[in-house]
């Protein structure tokens, strides 16, 4: 895959809009386990990516460390405008998750919602596949 870095995309003529629409942060923590989540798994990579116009811009790339996590992953995102009195259903931005654990032959791929002011935990239980990537 091509991507562009973060750092790349700010000097890209597409990111003074996104960041007009995105201007607070989002935070996520992925956390990956095999055995019904009880084993936790290190070293599986991580990446966070969003398609904007005609990039594929990667906001995180990282490995899970030795309690299978990776935490504070921080995402641009809209600002936070729920209402529990009017139930309005707050602002979010999607994102493009891929989870790759070489070791286990394991390859899951999410689409996450991030919200601005907000902590997301994303669970990735990894089943090997025996030479087949799940997804």
């Amino acid at each position: 895959m091509n991507f562009i870095t973060f750092d790349e995309f700010k000097k890209d003529n597409n990111y003074q809009n996104f960041i007009k629409n995105n201007p607070k942060m989002g935070y996520l923590k992925v956390q990956v386990n095999m055995g019904g989540n009880a084993i936790p798994v290190s070293g599986v990579e991580v990446l966070i990516t969003k398609d904007i116009e005609d990039k594929k811009v990667l906001f995180f790339k990282g490995e899970t460390d030795g309690s299978g996590m990776i935490d504070n992953i921080v995402l641009p995102s809209p600002e936070s405008d729920y209402s529990f009195e009017e139930k309005v259903m707050p602002k979010y931005t999607n994102y493009d998750l891929s989870v790759i654990d070489k070791e286990h032959n394991f390859i899951k791929n999410f689409t996450i919602s991030s919200f601005g002011d907000v902590k997301a935990i994303q669970n990735v239980n990894v089943l090997p596949t025996g030479g087949e990537n799940n997804g």
